[in-house]
């Protein structure tokens, strides 16, 4: 993320300009998963999950420079609150409460303190997305023998409901909250927040901008060359490895792939410039979005092509081709 962000400011640093110094910095997911999806299975599962964290990750930090580059007028008391109001979940949590009414109560007060703190509230949303539990309340191992106290018969309704609500326990809270609210956030709150930030007047010469050329930069140049660089040192370093099938030229492409930015550049290109400074942002990311996407297919392409074992350097001629495991070769949960 830092890379991008320097690659802009080395064009615009020094001018008023170079306030949007963060608009390059976050892929988005849904056009990364989509260019994916084109090239179906060439594409080894490792560099899907490498994206796709990668992209989660981005998003998380953007919002984290949001909440800190572009507030101010924080306003102490109503921050206050919303800690206040965190600290209640956690306690409601600790003490075993398990209704979901009372954490969307709490939450949206929560939210409304952060908004009204001066601090952007979408990291109120961070926050309170990883207060969420990630596991069930009850095993799946402990619900079998609940369940076959019914095996031999039929229950009575206030049985069934008892078990209806045992069988909600054995999914977590963060899952069942993800499956609820999936079908809203794809077709209403992502098609709305996308098009609300999107509106620009497509002109040509906007592309010349030196606000739009800096931010394609930054997606175009930036981007790959800071995921190949970290990723390099990471590899270095003994922290991480690269995953299974996953070559240096394959991190290339995905991180061209990655340079495809569009919601939330478009969102800090609102909160971080002004006047023609917005026009020309936003020109600068859908053109540089765009090159992005098409660089990182054609490298794939090439590479998986290229490469018979997903981009070790295999001279074979084959393409490169993931192919999932046989339900009877996956691992029992």
């Amino acid at each position: 993320m830092l890379v991008p962000a320097g690659v802009y400011l080395l064009l615009r640093g020094g001018t008023p300009d170079a306030r949007g110094w963060s608009v390059p910095m976050a892929t988005d997911i849904a056009f990364v998963v989509g260019c994916m999806a084109i090239l179906g299975s060439r594409i080894p599962a490792g560099l899907r999950v490498m994206l796709l964290s990668l992209a989660i990750a981005d998003d998380i930090g953007a919002i984290l420079v949001i909440s800190i580059a572009y507030t101010s007028d924080v306003s102490l008391v109503a921050l206050a609150a919303g800690l206040a109001g965190i600290a209640a979940i956690v306690a409601l949590t600790a003490a075993g409460v398990r209704s979901r009414g009372v954490y969307a109560v709490v939450g949206l007060l929560v939210w409304i303190a952060f908004l009204g703190s001066g601090v952007h509230p979408t990291i109120a949303g961070i926050i309170l997305g990883l207060l969420t539990p990630a596991r069930p309340y009850l095993s799946r191992g402990a619900f079998a023998p609940f369940l076959s106290r019914w095996s031999d018969s039929t229950p009575r309704p206030a049985e069934l409901r008892t078990m209806l609500g045992a069988a909600r326990e054995t999914v977590s809270p963060l899952e069942y909250i993800e499956h609820a609210l999936h079908p809203w956030v794809a077709f209403v709150v992502m098609p709305i927040f996308a098009l609300a930030n999107a509106g620009v007047t497509l002109d040509a010469a906007a592309v010349r901008d030196p606000v739009a050329l800096a931010v394609g930069a930054g997606l175009v140049i930036g981007k790959p060359l800071g995921i190949v660089v970290a990723s390099w040192f990471a590899v270095r370093s003994g922290l991480a490895r690269l995953p299974d099938g996953v070559g240096w030229p394959m991190v290339a492409g995905g991180g061209a792939l990655a340079g495809i930015g569009f919601t939330m550049a478009l969102f800090i290109a609102d909160l971080a410039l002004v006047g023609p400074a917005i026009e020309a942002a936003k020109v600068g990311v859908l053109a540089g979005s765009t090159l992005a996407g098409i660089l990182g297919i054609l490298v794939l392409v090439l590479v998986t092509r290229h490469a018979g074992t997903c981009g070790t350097g295999s001279a074979s001629r084959t393409p490169c081709v993931y192919t999932p495991a046989r339900p009877s070769e996956r691992p029992a949960d």
